[in-house]
């Protein structure tokens, strides 16, 4: 019964502390959409970041709001404006989580 409580306490230690490292690699940036799209099965925006940390890297738009996320990036571009976006991670192909149009 011991090794059970031990055992359970190390995998809530050890979920707490990944959940912790997703939140951490979480990014907001302020971007430039350079292209934006669909195809195979996915929402796509190609994007340049303003503070330079990467130009024309593509993005996935997360699978439960890639309507709105598709929505607001075509308004970005139609009125020539720059998002505010969060991303899972900076590598390519991460997901965006969330995109504001910015004034």
């Amino acid at each position: 019964m011991k090794v059970m409580r031990i055992l359970a306490l190390v995998l809530v230690v050890t979920s707490i502390l990944a959940l912790g490292a997703q939140e951490a690699q979480a990014e907001w940036l302020t971007c430039t959409v350079v292209q934006v799209g669909c195809g195979y099965n996915n929402t796509f925006l190609n994007l340049t970041d303003a503070g330079s940390a990467f130009s024309g890297r593509w993005f996935l738009a997360d699978p439960t709001s890639y309507k709105e996320i598709l929505a607001t990036a075509l308004t970005a571009v139609t009125a020539g404006k720059t998002v505010l976006v969060n991303v899972s991670a900076l590598e390519e192909y991460s997901i965006i989580v969330a995109i504001y149009m910015n004034q």
